[in-house]
């Protein structure tokens, strides 16, 4: 009896005090609910205010945010106006530089051409004094036309105005050639060439370019070697082939290495300068390597040489092209222009008079010097039925006719020169300016300065002899 009492009393307790924490909590929540709806209410009242801090920071951040898109945009068109600009800025010094390369390469034409024909003339007549007087004037003019087309290379790679064709080329042949051109210098100068007796690989390149290149780096261990000896190899590893070139000349300070990629740049400035040269070569070969998906590295020590390397793609057999072989001509003194009639439009007297020169032994020369002049002879000619075997047309003339349209007037208006071969002559560099003039009509292309084998070469052709 006692227990049950006991019990009874523990469960009334224990009703009592789950009651006492129910109402307790519901008075918590209750409590809650109520703060809850005053914060609720006093952010209602907040927002309704029309002075209300949130507002006024909502109109603050959203006026700084105006401000700084007005910024962005300020920014961006000064931006737009600095590479608009910029751009015009490399129009302009492309111009220019084209315009510099016809004035120069004109001059260049007659200085270089004169200069061959004296030593011709000197070697003829023995007169070896002469003759070094001729070689001296042409060794010039060769390192001023040389630093001319390193200058225009170079901008035209700046502003992407130039294009390489890849193809397999032969490596051997390409380095053989590059060699035999600086064995002479290097022989008056005691240093050794030694050549690798493994050169036979095949790489992806631009030929003329890859020469060039070569050229370059070899001209450089040439001038900055004074004893010892150049060294020449290649090795192929997976899918590139290097090509090495190692001088023992006076090298340079390792700290200096990344510099010699910076165009204009050498170690020795100023007028100090021991070995001439404008700092182009390298700058311009790594420029071109890159874009043939190539590279070039150099490794040196002051006083212990240099060597430079020379990394391409690798072609494989199956892409490899073999050398043309050019079909061996029999050996002739005679000239491919004797007994032809040519006519030869050319504003520049100094030109013409070489022209008349290199052409000795022809038929006719008819010289016109702009393309006024050429129709009234032109007429002329064609009353007394007389056949042209060949045309040289200068691309820059003085008055209302340049060399293009000049060609198309004379093909209209004489229909028998429709199939006469008709050769541009030009002091232009730009890098398309064949392609463009080959389009335009002409059998083929000349580039001033005019080598007299180039001449030969480009008539016979377009003679078919």
């Amino acid at each position: 009896m006692s227990l049950f009492y006991v019990l009874s009393i523990a469960l009334v307790l224990l009703s009592i005090s789950t009651a006492f924490i129910f109402y307790r909590k519901k008075s918590v929540w209750a409590k809650t609910i109520s703060d809850k709806q005053n914060d609720i209410r006093l952010n209602l009242n907040e927002l309704n205010n029309p002075n209300n801090s949130f507002e006024s920071r909502y109109r603050s951040e959203s006026q700084a945010l105006k401000i700084d898109i007005q910024d962005i945009k300020i920014r961006n068109k000064s931006l737009k106006a600095s590479i608009e600009k910029e751009e015009k800025a490399n129009y302009m010094k492309n111009v220019f530089l084209t315009n510099v390369s016809n004035e120069i390469r004109n001059p260049l034409n007659g200085i270089l051409g004169f200069a061959n024909l004296l030593k011709t003339e000197m070697a003829h007549l023995n007169r070896d004094d002469l003759y070094e007087y001729g070689n001296s004037i042409s060794e010039s003019g060769e390192n001023l036309l040389k630093l001319l087309n390193d200058i225009i290379d170079i901008s035209r790679i700046e502003v992407n105005d130039i294009s390489f064709d890849l193809v397999a080329c032969d490596l051997k042949s390409i380095l053989n050639e590059s060699i035999a051109n600086f064995r002479k210098i290097a022989d008056e100068k005691g240093l050794q060439i030694i050549v690798d007796k493994d050169l036979d690989h095949n790489c992806l390149s631009d030929r003329d370019a890859l020469r060039r290149i070569i050229d370059s780096v070899l001209d450089n261990s040439v001038r900055f070697t004074d004893k010892g000896y150049i060294k020449v190899g290649a090795r192929s590893e997976g899918d590139i082939v290097t090509i090495s070139i190692k001088d023992t000349g006076i090298g340079i300070d390792p700290s200096y290495i990344p510099l010699v990629f910076e165009p204009y740049r050498q170690e020795t400035l100023g007028y100090s300068t021991k070995y001439q040269g404008a700092g182009l070569s390298l700058p311009l070969a790594k420029k071109a390597l890159h874009l043939m998906n190539g590279n070039i590295v150099i490794e040196s020590e002051k006083g212990s040489g240099t060597e430079a390397f020379i990394s391409l793609q690798l072609a494989r057999v199956a892409q490899a092209q073999k050398e043309p072989k050019v079909r061996k001509k029999q050996i002739s003194d005679k000239a491919p222009w004797e007994n032809k009639n040519i006519l030869l439009v050319e504003d520049d007297k100094i030109n013409q008079i070489l022209f008349t020169k290199l052409l000795f032994g022809c038929n006719k020369l008819v010289v016109c010097g702009s393309g006024e002049e050429t129709l009234d002879e032109l007429t002329k000619l064609a009353l007394d039925q007389f056949i042209i075997d060949f045309v040289l047309m200068d691309i820059n003339l003085p008055g209302e006719f340049d060399g293009i349209t000049l060609m198309h007037r004379i093909k209209k208006d004489w229909p028998v020169m429709v199939s006469t071969p008709f050769i541009a002559q030009t002091a232009y560099a730009m890098s398309n300016e064949k392609e463009k003039l080959l389009n335009e009509g002409f059998d083929e292309y000349l580039s001033k300065p005019i080598k007299k084998t180039e001449l030969i070469s480009v008539i016979e052709k377009v003679l078919n002899l």
